[in-house]
């Protein structure tokens, strides 16, 4: 026997209906709660922080993350040999 393990992620990260394009699927046997639990509990705590909604920008939207500055560097802010 085989369960579903579902969720869905919408353009804002809130949970929704599943549909085609954004659901998650994965097949578990009935008799493991324990495993359908932690995906269960995995997918929520992606949700919750953002995880899945970037995933689902980057692949499926295209988006390209936002950009960010360089790292700080003794080399470059400090000895200013490289530009």
């Amino acid at each position: 026997m085989l369960s579903a393990i579902t969720a869905s992620v919408g353009a804002v990260g809130k949970c929704t209906t599943p549909s085609v394009a954004s659901a998650r699927v994965m097949l578990c046997a009935t008799v493991n709660a324990r495993l359908r639990e932690f995906v269960n509990h995995w997918i929520e705590i992606r949700r919750r922080d953002g995880t899945l909604e970037r995933l689902y920008n980057h692949w499926i939207l295209a988006l390209s993350p936002e950009t960010t500055s360089p790292r700080w560097s003794v080399i470059r802010d400090v000895l200013h040999w490289v530009d």
